[in-house]
């Protein structure tokens, strides 16, 4: 058997692709500083991968990803004046965990596929709720929704990756 690990690269690609389905007109962003300006969009990053051997196949564990999701969706004073956005900001908790939760293995149009090695239907959500946050040295506030998202995949080593060897 080949050595087998999860593709960050597709997992970020499908969990933006979600994204992009839950507010059409956002876009997902690793430079937040950069995209204050470009409202609304999508931070992403995987917060915590946790390794769990196996405990009956040795060099075979299950992963568990978590990944941190905030939809900004407009500065901060303009959010807590308005109600039209508090009440948008709520309906994009809604609807994040109602997408999300559809899609218990990340599957999007262009991903209609399970990835390889994912434990099948293990995508959770959580909605941390309304957040606001400084983006980087700009000193602007943005106010949006908190999400932690949850999957695992099975990982398994060959004895050559374990040992160094090539085969």
């Amino acid at each position: 058997m080949e050595d087998t690990y999860p593709n960050a690269s597709n997992i970020l690609a499908r969990i933006a692709e979600i994204q992009e389905i839950i507010v059409t007109t956002s876009k997902a962003t690793q430079t937040p500083g950069a995209s204050v300006d470009n409202l609304p969009f999508w931070l992403t990053v995987i917060r915590a991968v946790t390794p769990r051997p196996d405990a009956h196949v040795s060099r075979q564990s299950m992963w568990d990803f978590e990944v941190a999701m905030v939809l900004f969706r407009e500065r901060a004073e303009m959010a807590r004046t308005n109600l039209a956005s508090m009440q948008q900001i709520s309906g994009d908790m809604v609807t994040t965990l109602k997408e999300f939760g559809l899609r218990h293995n990340l599957e999007t149009p262009t991903y209609p596929t399970i990835p390889a090695q994912f434990i099948s239907d293990s995508v959770s959500i959580r909605c941390e709720g309304y957040v606001e946050d400084d983006i980087g040295n700009s000193g602007i506030q943005l106010a949006g929704s908190a999400y932690v998202l949850e999957f695992g995949y099975e990982v398994y080593q060959s004895i050559a990756a374990i040992e160094g060897i090539k085969t």
